[in-house]
């Protein structure tokens, strides 16, 4: 198999203060046992030691190229690493994650078997000491009718959001990531490049290794007053994509989990803000609560959990008293 899979892959790696994590990771895609590949490390204007470990790789393996910039952004350090890549497909890795040594091989097989324009595959998360492997089903999307049918069952799943667990075609990509944006911007991306796609292939190979470092804030600290309002952009640019793309006409297909989540993480670190008085949450609250179109997405939905079920009933009788009480004890 190995013998027969000849494209190249570019690896970018977007860096910024990763000198504590960032050894791993490249030690991780040196040891590949698929060779045919070049790194590109986009070192964002860190300020640690991240350069040094960029240039000690790149030294030894001439695969290996190193950009050095002043920050902007993940974003725009992305689309450096697409604007340098040479590669017929691309491939994101965060330098505080790593992959297993058959993961570029097993990606590649599926691109190059199936002629796929896309490859999505799970990935294992390790969180406060907890490995959790998330594997989509396997499956051929070929063609819009398919895309529509399983859309909303990945992005749900949170498949469709990220772009470190696929595998791109270099000249399907067509816009980088927005500028503009500072959450989401992923999913932007990922939008846009299935308008480009044909045929997806989904696997369950769960290769890449997903860290979540936790912050030593609290949900407080968190607070973000814009969370809702980029929550509120996300959502409508899903709906359009599946109105305006997939052909979703109908209001009951479009079941946005992910926003109702979104909505309760919102609302949730507002209550427990500690930089806000209880007469501003109040009003944000009554204020977000009250938008026909998050009542929309909650009666749309109706494989929420428990709780979220709870936070749907107040929300669509106006009980805001109650949901403010339930979020500030939420989990």
């Amino acid at each position: 198999m190995d013998n027969q899979l000849q494209n190249k892959v570019s690896i970018i790696i977007p860096i910024y203060n990763g000198e504590k994590v960032l050894e791993r990771c490249l030690d991780s895609i040196v040891n590949q046992r698929y060779k045919n590949w070049e790194l590109i490390l986009v070192n964002d204007g860190s300020k640690d030691r991240s350069m040094d470990i960029c240039m000690k790789y790149s030294k030894k393996d001439e695969r290996i190229h190193v950009i050095d910039k002043e920050n902007e952004g993940v974003s725009a350090t992305r689309n450096r690493g697409i604007k340098e890549a040479t590669g017929e497909y691309i491939q994101f890795v965060d330098c505080d994650d790593y992959v297993s040594k058959d993961y570029l091989k097993h990606m590649v097989a599926c691109m190059e078997r199936f002629n796929a324009d896309l490859v999505i595959g799970g990935y294992t998360r390790f969180k406060q000491g907890k490995t959790t492997k998330c594997t989509p089903k396997p499956m051929e999307l070929k063609g819009v009718s398919d895309i529509a049918e399983h859309f909303f069952e990945l992005y749900n799943h949170w498949f469709l959001n990220t772009p470190w667990n696929k595998l791109y075609k270099r000249d399907k990509i067509k816009s980088g990531y927005p500028l503009d944006l500072s959450l989401g911007e992923d999913l932007i991306f990922n939008l846009e490049y299935l308008k480009q796609c044909e045929h997806v292939s989904v696997v369950d190979e769960a290769g890449y290794q997903y860290q979540i470092i936790e912050n030593s804030g609290s949900l407080a600290e968190q607070f973000r007053e814009d969370r809702f309002e980029n929550s509120m952009y996300l959502h409508n640019q899903i709906i359009d994509f599946a109105k305006c793309y997939l052909n979703m006409t109908d209001e009951k297909q479009w079941k946005d989990e992910s926003f109702v989540k979104q909505i309760r993480f919102a609302m949730t670190s507002l209550m427990r803000a500690d930089n806000m008085d209880s007469k501003s949450k109040k009003r944000l609250m009554d204020q977000w609560a009250g938008l026909e179109e998050v009542k929309a997405a909650y009666i749309r939905c109706t494989g929420l959990s428990k709780q979220d079920n709870i936070f749907k009933i107040c929300v669509c009788h106006g009980w805001t008293g109650v949901l403010r009480i339930l979020m500030k004890v939420a989990g």
